[in-house]
């Protein structure tokens, strides 16, 4: 697992609460790996309090809203400067669900809805989602590249990776992709990890610890490292061989009646 310094956390609750846990922590020199935001900027406390966690050196993936309409300016404006990640969420069906906030600054979408079973604080079983459940979906994706590879990507390369091992979904296909570049696939992400060990061998040496990262960075530039021929997808199908390309199993099926 992550060192504990590394690891990502969600914290639900108020933004002056999220704020102060954030200044304790950086005033404990603690540095940060993957931060999950899901919950409202909820104003200038908010904000500054996730400037201060990006600029301190974490990658923040926040969820984009359940308001139905563009994403506030300023969860935008904090993406197009690089300091977050916004995640939509999808349905059953592989579409947008009716609730999630969108636009261009959007950058995969998770399938969350009203679907994903947890428990409450007296443990028992409910559903929840929302963008709120589409975002740690991401959050752990991208830390667990981390764990396998041992490299970390900030935030403009875990746009890039996410957006280049995106499922294209029919729902989501546009000039403009308001929803983000297509559907998590947490999978290819993790036949990534393996490739880039393959071509990137781990070392303790510092000097070969460096050419490495060097490395990583050049493979993820580049295209052919997230192109995998059907034979090399074999797993993927063995576990799951109703898949074969065909996305419309995902749909809601048809209500049957009485």
């Amino acid at each position: 697992m992550l060192p504990e310094t590394r690891i990502g956390f969600h914290y639900a609750g108020s933004s002056r609460a999220m704020a102060e846990s954030i200044d304790d922590l950086i005033s404990k020199g603690r540095t940060f790996g993957y931060y999950n935001h899901s919950m409202t900027l909820g104003g200038d406390i908010s904000k500054d309090a996730l400037l201060k966690l990006s600029y301190n050196g974490a990658t923040i993936v926040s969820s984009a809203g359940n308001e139905g309409q563009e994403v506030v300016d300023g969860k935008n404006q904090l993406s197009k400067r690089n300091h977050l990640i916004l995640v939509g969420s999808l349905n059953p069906a592989l579409g947008p669900s009716t609730f999630t906030s969108f636009g261009e600054e959007v950058v995969i979408s998770a399938p969350s809805d009203d679907y994903i079973l947890s428990t409450s604080d007296s443990g028992e079983l409910y559903h929840f989602g929302g963008t709120s459940g589409a975002a740690p979906l991401v959050t752990g994706s991208l830390a667990s590249f981390e764990i396998a590879t041992g490299h970390f990507l900030g935030t403009e390369n875990s746009k890039k990776l996410l957006k280049k091992t995106a499922i294209a979904t029919p729902f989501l296909k546009g000039d403009k992709q308001i929803f983000g570049a297509g559907m998590l696939n947490s999978y290819k992400i993790f036949k990534v990890a393996q490739r880039i060990n393959e071509k990137c061998p781990v070392s303790l040496n510092d000097e070969l610890v460096n050419r490495r990262s060097d490395c990583v960075r050049r493979e993820l530039e580049g295209n052919e490292i997230y192109e995998f021929p059907m034979k090399d997808l074999s797993e993927e199908y063995s576990l799951f061989p109703e898949c074969q390309n065909d996305v419309s199993i995902f749909r809601s099926p048809t209500p049957v009646s009485a």
